[in-house]
């Protein structure tokens, strides 16, 4: 299972631990595209958006769509997100033009 450390105050550290396990590559467009459920023991994924000038909105849950409504993440950024085993991630391009994204789940 993957976890932030904290500190004795419990202040989070800015160190991930755990170790890369599937990985989700969706491509966002138009239309709102979802990863694979994940796994068992994820409690933690990383997001990595392409850098191509623009961004993508996601939500998060057992049958996500993303609108342009949510939340953005800018491109060329990396995320780290707290998840649940068996939800997904929907992703919707902010702009004209699509954009990877790689979702890592750390276990």
């Amino acid at each position: 299972m993957s976890f932030q450390k904290k500190d004795d105050a419990g202040f989070q550290f800015p160190q991930i631990v755990g170790v890369f396990g599937t990985v989700h590559a969706v491509t966002a467009g138009a239309a709102s595209t979802t990863t694979g459920a994940f796994g068992t023991g994820t409690t933690l994924v990383r997001v990595s958006v392409s850098n191509n000038s623009t961004h993508v909105h996601f939500a998060k849950g057992a049958t996500p769509t993303a609108t342009t409504s949510n939340a953005l993440i800018p491109s060329g950024t990396i995320e780290y997100m707290y998840v649940a085993p068996g939800e997904k991630l929907a992703f919707l391009r902010g702009a004209s033009a699509d954009i990877n994204v790689t979702v890592t789940e750390l276990v």
